[in-house]
């Protein structure tokens, strides 16, 4: 048997999936209107999973769907070419090659030649190479993608994951300029859906006024698992493919200490599961599931040691700061710059760094970290790993005694 709680990779449309039918109910009403929609997330917050979904539920309603993963392109050139790819991928076979036929006839040109000893002519053809930028093959595929409608007979989505990415590939705003430039002008049968994981760049991208796709896109936000939606996925799995009836109380509080984060409580699932795959025995799965949540910890602890080193020492002291105390009702008073051994200005260019870096959020009750498996990371942060452990077992035993 396979582990029905699927992690370190995203997840394919008809496999197990946990809830999320708000967003996606949302996203399919715009794509049925073609309205653009750009989707907010938190890494490792199951956005690449649940674009899977979308799509595939399109795929059903006979849609042509075009994927682009933009984590991995680092120049124009690159994602020039992976869009043509995606657009000839979406073309019949009789319309592919007619395609490439007038690309062909477009880099050719005949030449006239006269033999100087015979007299007779003859005609060769050379071969041209490229003759426009970068720019104007991405404008005339992008022309060529939003017509696919037409071509199909069938309505397309577009969906670019990592969108934010398109902003290194040419100074300034330029490409983000002939990107709207032309969808601007698609027809309703054509779905754009971007993705992305610096949810401070898409926004300044959407939401910036002197931005080139201010308010092109309908902006939705991926915020964290429901309570109820992730108890009830994890006690049912369990039950279809062990015929286990887990304590309802091991899923609340996996709930409870990740903060409905998805990759955390997937893990944790998906670890149990394993442990108890072999041999099928309750009766010490509070103790094992403790265990198994201690391991994730310390695991997830090496991951956020290494997507932070390049923040600022100081900026990460009053991250470290911020985190043991959950949340901070004056970040900007002089007490909570004395307690971090530092100046008001210091702490105000730290929040800047925190913030642009998507470490904390900030509201009417005060700032604390956005992801909840940090902080409970940053809390270990000096401890050995005999007190980590018994700070995290009290920790957990009041979380199940709390459920």
């Amino acid at each position: 048997m396979r582990s029905p709680f699927i992690t370190q990779r995203v997840i394919s449309y008809g496999e197990p999936f946990c809830d999320r039918e708000e967003e996606i109910g949302k996203i399919l009403e715009s794509a049925s209107r073609g309205e653009a929609v750009c989707l907010l997330s938190l890494r490792r917050y199951g956005k690449s999973s649940l674009m899977n979904q979308v799509l595939g539920k399109l795929r059903r309603q006979n849609w042509v769907t075009l994927q682009l993963d933009l984590m991995n392109i680092f120049s124009l050139d690159a994602f020039v070419e992976r869009l043509e790819a995606e657009y000839a991928s979406a073309l019949s076979y009789t319309e592919r090659v007619w395609t490439r036929a007038r690309e062909a006839a477009t880099g050719m040109r005949p030449r006239m030649e006269v033999d100087p000893l015979s007299g007779k002519p003859s005609v060769t053809i050379d071969l041209l190479g490229p003759q426009s930028s970068a720019e104007s093959r991405l404008l005339n595929v992008l022309r060529a993608v939003i017509a696919l409608p037409e071509k199909t007979g069938a309505p397309v989505c577009l969906a670019m994951d990592e969108f934010q990415q398109i902003a290194s590939f040419g100074p300034g705003s330029q490409i983000e300029g002939v990107i709207r430039s032309v969808f601007q002008y698609r027809p309703d049968t054509f779905f754009p859906f971007f993705l992305g994981s610096r949810r401070h760049a898409l926004r300044l991208m959407f939401e910036n006024e002197s931005a080139p796709f201010y308010r092109s896109a309908r902006v939705l936000s991926l915020g964290p698992l429901p309570a109820a939606a992730f108890e009830i996925f994890m006690v049912d799995q369990f039950k279809k493919t062990l015929d286990l009836d887990i304590p309802d109380r091991i899923a609340a509080a996996t709930h409870r200490l990740f903060g409905g984060h998805p990759h955390a409580m997937n893990r944790t699932a998906s670890y149990l599961w394993t442990s108890l795959c072999g041999n099928r025995d309750l009766s010490s799965v509070v103790e094992l599931w403790k265990n198994r949540v201690i391991e994730i910890i310390q695991e997830e602890s090496g991951y956020y040691e290494v997507v932070s080193q390049n923040i600022a020492r100081y900026a990460m002291n009053v991250l470290h700061r911020i985190a043991v105390a959950g949340i901070v009702h004056e970040p900007y008073s002089a007490a909570f710059a004395k307690s971090c051994g530092l100046t008001p200005g210091q702490i105000q260019n730290a929040l800047r760094i925190l913030r642009k870096e998507e470490k904390v959020a900030e509201d009417e009750q005060g700032i604390s970290l956005l992801d909840p498996i940090e902080a409970i990371c940053l809390r270990m942060i000096g401890a050995s790993d005999e007190a980590g452990r018994e700070a995290l077992g009290r920790l957990l035993e009041e979380i199940a005694v709390m459920v």
